[in-house]
Formats: structure tokens, sequence, C-alpha cells
């Protein structure tokens, strides 16, 4: 591991402490205000991260391989007098021409998509010349993902996510933001019904490792104001079409 990656997908301690407490839409606005007027949300989902950055774009579109998700994405444009561009589809073959939008965005999205290379080169066709592809992913680093990883641990995944941002042509790296947030639970109950509901087959894992998972949540855990505390690392990379 080179030491860019350790910094990208390692932070230790002191380095994650040193990190300022943000949140994706505060991010988001600093980093893509002012750069276009047209955007798309790859792995959109039901439009959550969306709905955060439309107000500052003219035209907006969302792709997801999920239709379920689409359709409650529309619904929820429609309820919201947003006129957005939601498809089905997939990231590795995105339904637009050449050139047709002014940012791309990834939302904890690119290490989901089985080709992440070939998504990012569409990325890079599909983005205007001069504009930006901006990549939100969260770190495996801090104290929810240690108390977390034996449930989820996508270490390698979400490395191999950070790879592909070097594999791309066409794109040239312009920013590596790592920031913090906050998340609290009101007990590993709460954590858990979340975890399971996010997906079914975690709930064997539960079983099978309880006391371990037990230990780890609350080992890492702070108590502030009657919550179960967690510190969360995500990081952003920002990467410009040539023009």
């Amino acid at each position: 591991m080179t030491e860019a990656m350790r910094r990208a997908m390692n932070p230790n301690a002191t380095e994650i402490a040193a990190l300022s407490i943000s949140g994706h839409a505060d991010i988001a606005r600093e980093l893509l205000g002012g750069k276009g007027r047209s955007v798309l949300d790859v792995g959109c989902g039901a439009g959550t991260f969306t709905w955060l950055i439309a107000p500052m774009f003219e035209r907006v579109a969302g792709l997801d391989p999920k239709a379920a998700c689409i359709e409650e994405a529309k619904a929820a444009a429609k309820a919201k007098g947003i006129d957005a561009d939601f498809r089905v589809g997939e990231a590795e073959k995105m339904p637009f021409a050449d050139g047709s939008f002014d940012v791309v965005v990834f939302s904890n999205s690119l290490h989901h998509i089985p080709g992440m290379d070939a998504a990012m080169a569409e990325a890079a066709r599909v983005v205007k010349p001069g504009g930006l592809v901006y990549v939100m992913e969260p770190v495996p680093a801090g104290t929810f993902f240690e108390a977390t990883r034996l449930v989820n641990d996508e270490t390698e995944i979400r490395g191999e996510a950070w790879r592909s941002l070097h594999r791309v042509t066409g794109l040239k790296p312009e920013i590596e933001r790592l920031y913090r947030a906050r998340r609290g639970f009101s007990s590993i109950q709460e954590w858990r019904d979340g975890q399971i509901g996010h997906d079914p087959h975690r709930g064997v894992l539960f079983e099978q490792h309880k006391d371990e998972i037990d230990r780890r949540f609350h080992a890492a855990a702070e108590h502030e104001g009657g919550k179960l505390m967690f510190t969360t690392v995500s990081r952003v990379n920002v990467l410009r079409r040539s023009a």
C-alpha cells in the first residue's frame, strides 16, 4: 500500500481527529457550487443525495439499476415540484450522449458497482470537456467502521474503488478531501435493526458472532447525551475531464 493510498483508506486516529467535522451536503456545496448547470447522480437510489445537490443545478438527472428506486425517486421529484430526469440503467453503460453533463456524481455508490472501471470510463464519456466527476466514498476507518466490520467489512472493495479513480483515462485528479461526522444510536438494538434492514443476510452474522459484535460495538462507542456515538470517515475525490 502506497502512502497516498494509506492516507486515503486507512488514516490513523491522530489523522482522523484532525479532520473537519462536516456533512455530505456541506462538502458538495463547497466543491460543486457554481461548477455548472447540469448534474447526473449515478447510483442515485431513491434520490436522497440528488435532492441535496439539486438546488445548485438547472438540470438534474439520476441513474440507478433498480426500477423500484427510480419509481420512488420520480414520486419524490413530483412531490417536491422538481423537474428531474430519473432513469433505470447501469453505470457501466449510461443511457446518455457524450458530454451531456457539467458534473457527474457518485455518492456512496462506486464501490457497489460491479464494473467500477467501466463506470468511471462512462463518467469520463458523459461529462463535458472541462467538467467534473465527484466521487464520495465511505472510508474503512473510524470507530463506526470498527464497530461494524464483523457485520459489513468492505475494506477491499472500497480500496478497489479508490484504485479505479486512478486507473481511468481522460480524468485528472484535482481534489481529495477526507472529513468526519458523528453518528449516534439509542441502543445496540437500533443499530442492529438498521444493519439487518439494509441487508437481511447480516442477521446470520449477528447470530454467529453475537458476543464479539456486542463487545466491539460497546468498546468503540462514546456515551454522549444518552446516545452511543461513533465517528464515521468519508472521502471525496474530484476529477476533471480534459478540456
